[in-house]
């Protein structure tokens, strides 16, 4: 439209005006070389209008069409982003469906138009590892970090996660360190690694991360105290097994005061001390704590005590009848220590009482040694024999004590 009035308007001019140059005197001489040219001054004036109008047609010409290909390619790149995003959603349903294959082929082919490459790149890790490719997983996370060199503790929390789920504990191990170089209070980053070293059995560098997971709002402190107690058993197992009856004293003096009242923790300890013939400070450690708690474990426990002076162990439980009334363990615990008195036909009386309670192996092995020294031969015979179906046919049930033995990670 624009164009067309500037057609008309320059015709309208040259009506005009044309008459008026034609009159104009003069000439022009234009010399070059060996050659002139020589016109009347009014033609060149026209011949310069002429071209004038020329050259600004065509910029608007050029103009027109530099808009036009802009345009297309405007046009042209939106439509591949859309692709790429609809091909990135694919990929990302496919992942969540776990059709691994699919995910990392739409997932990779949408990444060089993708707005999203890291997002890209860490799904199709996931998807990879998921097919047990670990070289293109590493690729990708490779790629990833490329793509986004920000994103270092994003993508290296990727990777420890899935280096974890793979089983690969050293691999993990060094990315996760790595990361917590990189930021030493990142909660997540702790959080992958105590779980890493509780898996390692790592117990020592598990508690030097504690006073750092108690600040970690994810991780309930019900679980972190639990995590706790765990440790420091197989601690004290472990150091018992390699330096015996000092190196668990030493220890023991490392543990926090609250745990060392911890019912678990102090039965763990009562138990290696009887199981390194500490037994005198078994003994006043177990006496006190069974007065204050009323445990079954440590009375469990206290039953297992050799002391010089056995009659007044079992003057000691006899007297703890009215918080262990009915308890299969407590009558189990006057048995031994009977046994101990050689007070055979009391015991004998103990250990019927709680084999009606609660039919352990271990009750009826006892009874057997009180039968015996009644002279009953063939209840001894009988006893064992119902002992071992016992131990057979109820291994977990008859568990008498599960807190002292070597405690599992769950």
């Amino acid at each position: 439209m624009k164009f067309r009035w500037l057609l008309l308007i320059t015709i309208i001019l040259g009506l005009l005006v044309g008459p008026l140059i034609k009159n104009i005197p003069g000439f022009v001489v234009i010399a070059l070389g060996d050659y002139t040219l020589q016109t009347r001054l009014w033609q060149a004036v026209v011949v310069v209008i002429i071209l004038l109008l020329f050259f600004i047609l065509a910029y608007h010409l050029l103009a027109r069409l530099w808009n036009s290909a802009g345009r297309f390619k405007n046009w042209s790149g939106g439509r591949r982003w859309k692709k790429s995003r609809q091909q990135t959603i694919n990929g990302m349903i496919a992942l969540a469906e776990g059709d691994w294959i699919k995910a990392e082929k739409r997932l990779t082919s949408a990444v060089l138009e993708s707005d999203t490459p890291l997002i890209n790149y860490l799904a199709a890790a996931q998807a990879a590892q998921a097919q047990r490719a670990d070289a293109r997983r590493d690729n990708y996370l490779r790629l990833a970090h490329l793509a986004e060199p920000n994103a270092e503790i994003a993508i290296g929390l990727t990777q420890a996660q899935l280096q974890l789920n793979h089983g690969q504990h050293e691999q993990a191990l060094a990315t996760l360190t790595h990361l917590q170089n990189l930021a030493p209070k990142h909660g997540h980053v702790l959080l992958l690694l105590q779980k890493l070293y509780r898996q390692l059995g790592d117990w020592q560098r598990f508690l030097d991360l504690t006073p750092h997971l108690k600040k970690i709002a994810t991780l309930p402190k019900t679980d972190l105290d639990n995590y706790q107690r765990l440790a420091w058993q197989n601690l004290l197992i472990r150091d018992a097994a390699k330096g015996g009856i000092e190196a668990i004293h030493t220890l023991w003096m490392k543990i926090p005061k609250n745990l060392c009242k911890d019912a678990v923790i102090l039965s763990c300890y009562a138990e290696l001390l009887i199981n390194h013939g500490a037994h005198l400070e078994a003994e006043k450690l177990l006496r006190t704590n069974i007065s204050k708690r009323g445990d079954e474990e440590l009375l469990y426990l206290y039953g297992k005590v050799k002391s010089d002076d056995p009659s007044r162990q079992l003057a000691f439980v006899e007297g703890l009848h009215k918080k262990f009334t009915g308890s299969s363990i407590w009558l189990l615990t006057l048995g031994r220590l009977s046994l101990a008195n050689q007070l055979w036909g009391k015991a004998k009386s103990y250990l019927l009482q709680s084999i009606e309670l609660m039919p352990r192996p271990e009750s009826y092995q006892e009874l057997a040694v009180a039968l015996e020294a009644l002279g009953e031969t063939e209840a001894v015979i009988n006893c064992y024999r119902i002992g071992l179906t016992e131990a057979i046919d109820k291994p977990i049930l008859n568990s008498a004590v599960s807190r002292s033995s070597l405690p599992t990670q769950h």
